[in-house]
């Protein structure tokens, strides 16, 4: 481990958003991540993307203050604790995982974003009794939902809100 972690920013051209990264020891990591610098976690444990943009490395090219919140930690296991790692992995990514390791690579870990409950009132289901939904924060609308996949929307808690009254 270093004695002071590197702090990096990943820029997202799709929505300006910074992800922070923290980077503890030596290590190979990559050009572009997963913008997460909207993410949020909603109070039913659901990490809601903000934005599925590809964020760019700054190449630390940023503030060394360790005062920052990252969103993801960059870091060196032990080979026993990498392997713990990637078989968590879904099997088709293993092996690039693995290569990747073996070549002197960080393995990444994400760090959890602010609740959803936080926001002003608003971490619910706006949908209407028919489905249809045109709020803007809707993490249905963001992800192409339901028309994708088919994927109910993880804010509807009606269902679990009935068994509090």
């Amino acid at each position: 481990m270093r004695e002071q972690p590197k702090w990096n920013h990943y820029v997202c051209p799709a929505c300006g958003g910074i992800t922070i990264a923290r980077h503890d020891d030596e290590g190979v990591t990559p050009f572009l991540i997963r913008c997460r610098a909207k993410d949020e976690m909603h109070r039913t444990g659901f990490r809601l993307p903000g934005c599925n943009g590809m964020a760019e490395s700054q190449f630390f090219n940023v503030s060394q203050d360790d005062g920052q919140k990252p969103h993801v930690i960059f870091y060196r296991p032990n080979a026993m604790e990498a392997i713990q790692v990637i078989n968590k992995e879904p099997e088709r990514f293993r092996v690039a995982i693995l290569d990747h390791y073996q070549q002197g690579g960080s393995l990444m870990k994400e760090t959890q974003p602010e609740a959803k409950s936080a926001l002003k009132g608003e971490a619910h289901c706006h949908a209407g009794s028919d489905g249809e939904c045109h709020w803007e924060g809707c993490p249905q609308i963001k992800d192409n939902e339901p028309h994708k996949t088919g994927r109910h929307c993880p804010l509807d808690d009606r269902e679990a809100l009935k068994g509090e009254g």
